[in-house]
């Protein structure tokens, strides 16, 4: 009874606290809802100097689509709950921007690309262009690159609009429709195991953290504080509806182009957000990423294990552009990207053992989350909104550096990026670059002899249990 009285105490008091004191700004709180304008991961500072003396060989990035509308689902459901808000007998104590809300989504176009993330991709293949155009050079790119996606079509206009943009005017005997190859056996791997699909996604553990938070304190006072500072006494809220509400609150950020071109952070807004304070939006972040966590990441052994039916060939590929470039230098194979979801990245992520905060995201975690944010390192915090907000993006960098004076490398380096900033690797000295060989040592867990994708994905060949351990635990 103490600790929840301490949490309920904890939440109400965060109300009292100047929003420059906030732990987390509204803009980057919406988990991987988030705008890829507004999530705000700082970069590693001895990035640049690591790389004094280093020649860039080759690139592998693996992108998540451009912001898109939400589900049909969630559209028809925001639609309910504000007409239940709408009801009340003291409606006239509501903003009135939320009063004058009309719903701007169509289930017509239901979870695909919208305009801001067409602009995303197009200013992502931008700077593509820029930043490798040494290495991919001038004449025909396309010989030099490839290029990977989804089926799904919010992910094949991300490709196509990346594309068009990073082309510019360069000539090409084929179309751009015609370059990009669809790969789900290796971009959409979660759907593809049985283990996963049918086990870690219905996992005790994961309802368990993740339905205790939703009925939990925190939850509870947030709720609470709404219906008392709206006068909703009479509307039957619940956490369900809090969580829509703030989803929605942040789909409209996100793909209102109108509310992409404001330079002020603080008029970027939506009806919708003005129900919430600012911790609120802290509670409801967690919420979302208590299961991410637990789904795609780090919470069982299987969830980023899935990821090396991807990891596989990109560290294949990795390796025979380091071999290419002994033989004939730096102009072939130069990049690879990979066009898919947040489901693809978070993997990968946990194979890396990027943002691995040590101990386990619970439902009772959520003060220590706070703490992190506000004083821990920031490489060491899982948080969506940094990793795989829309447009999300994770590279791995090939590096031949010259100036190298290790007996136990060739020279070459791999430098891994987050959403185009240097990170630090994990178990390292606070370094932005291991060894090629290092590299390939860490990612033996995808050898398969320690992970066999189709033979351990299968339930009939596979040790439950095993993987269905929390990973940190």
């Amino acid at each position: 009874m103490l600790s929840e009285f301490l949490i309920v105490f904890m939440t109400v008091f965060q109300h009292f606290i100047p929003f420059s004191c906030e732990q987390a700004p509204v803009l980057n709180s919406f988990s991987s809802k988030t705008a890829y304008r507004n999530s705000d991961l700082v970069e590693f500072e001895n990035g640049s100097k690591d790389l004094i003396g280093c020649e860039l060989v080759h690139v592998n990035t693996i992108y998540r689509h451009g912001t898109r509308y939400p589900s049909k689902k969630d559209i028809n459901k925001i639609s309910e709950i504000f007409t239940k808000i709408i009801k009340s007998v003291s409606r006239n104590n509501l903003p009135k921007d939320f009063l004058n809300w009309k719903n701007p989504f169509s289930v017509h176009t239901e979870m695909e690309l919208s305009k801001v993330g067409i602009q995303e991709m197009s200013e992502l293949g931008k700077r593509f262009r820029v930043k490798f155009d040494s290495i991919i050079g001038n004449g025909n790119m396309l010989d030099r690159i490839k290029i990977f996606s989804t089926s799904k079509n919010r992910s094949k206009s991300s490709a196509l609009h990346f594309l068009e943009s990073f082309l510019m005017k360069s000539k090409s005997t084929k179309s751009i429709s015609e370059i990009i190859r669809l790969d789900d056996n290796h971009l959409r791997f979660f759907d593809a195991c049985p283990l996963y699909t049918n086990e870690v996604l219905e996992s005790a553990t994961m309802e368990r953290e993740y339905r205790q938070f939703l009925k939990g304190p925190q939850i509870k006072a947030a709720v609470s504080d709404i219906q008392t500072k709206w006068g909703l006494q009479d509307v039957p809220l619940d956490g369900s509806d809090l969580k829509t509400l703030f989803s929605m609150c942040g789909y409209e950020i996100a793909t209102n182009l109108s509310i992409s071109m404001i330079q002020k952070p603080q008029e970027q807004t939506s009806p919708l957000c003005s129900l919430f304070s600012h911790h609120h939006f802290s509670i409801l972040e967690y919420l979302y990423d208590l299961k991410h966590y637990w789904m795609k990441a780090y919470g069982h052994s299987i969830s980023k294990l899935i990821g090396c039916k991807l990891m596989t060939p990109i560290t294949k590929q990795i390796v025979e552009a380091a071999r290419k470039y002994e033989q004939s230098g730096p102009k072939l194979d130069s990049a690879v990207l990979w066009f898919s979801h947040a489901e693809t990245i978070l993997p990968l992520i946990g194979l890396l053992g990027l943002f691995d905060q040590k101990l386990p995201m619970t439902a009772n975690g959520f003060l220590q989350r706070l703490k992190s944010i506000n004083h821990g390192n920031r490489f060491s915090v899982f948080r969506t909104a940094n990793i795989v907000p829309f447009s999300g993006n994770l590279e791995l960098n090939l590096y031949k550096c010259r100036n190298d004076t290790s007996n136990h490398t060739d020279g070459f380096y791999v430098q891994v990026r987050i959403n185009e900033k240097v990170v630090p690797w994990p178990k390292t000295d606070n370094s932005s670059l291991i060894s090629l060989n290092e590299f390939e040592k860490r990612m033996q867990i995808c050898d398969v002899k320690n992970f066999h994708f189709d033979t351990k994905c299968q339930l009939k060949n596979a040790n439950v249990d095993d993987y269905l351990k929390a990973s940190l635990f």
